[in-house]
């Protein structure tokens, strides 16, 4: 759990401003290794942003609920799979636009070959398997730094080839 009360500094057109700002975080989470081979686990985060003078353009307070589920599965030769769906509840109020919620499941899936004696990793991951549309807002938004998102906005495939040498 974690929650953090702000002061922060802001350009504006006649200078800067502090504005004050809330944030919390709460996580909790089960992981079950079912069998030698077969792992499951569950986590559930809860993400609120809230602040006084927003811009325009940028939400005034966000409220998040994300549940990935996670089924993984591990062959002693290598090969391992992974399929991931999340649901998502967001909740988002804007200075000009109000107030909008959007409640929607992503599917990121993954399989792969881990090279024998832990020489590397060869992947296949798919983010957004089904390509769903959905209103989502990070809640990094703020920082101004460029970042991939954290949920894939569009259908994605990626290929990872990973080799350790000694």
């Amino acid at each position: 759990l974690s929650m953090r009360d702000l002061e922060v500094a802001r350009l504006t057109a006649g200078g800067t401003a502090t504005e004050d700002q809330d944030e919390e975080l709460h996580r909790a989470y089960v992981y079950w290794l079912a069998t030698p081979r077969v792992a499951l686990g569950v986590d559930v985060l809860y993400e609120e942003f809230e602040r006084e003078d927003a811009p325009l353009n940028q939400p005034a307070s966000l409220r998040t609920w994300r549940i990935p589920f996670s089924l993984s599965y591990h062959h002693p030769n290598g090969l391992f799979a992974k399929l991931l769906p999340t649901y998502i509840d967001q909740e988002i109020e804007q200075p000009v636009i109000g107030r909008d919620e959007d409640r929607f499941w992503v599917v990121d899936a993954r399989i792969g070959y881990r090279l024998p004696g832990r020489r590397g990793v060869v992947s296949l991951e798919v983010r957004n398997a089904f390509d769903t549309e959905f209103m989502f807002y990070d809640a990094d938004f703020q920082s101004g730094l460029a970042r991939p998102p954290s949920v894939q906005p569009e259908r994605a495939v990626f290929a990872t080839v990973a080799v350790s040498i000694d």
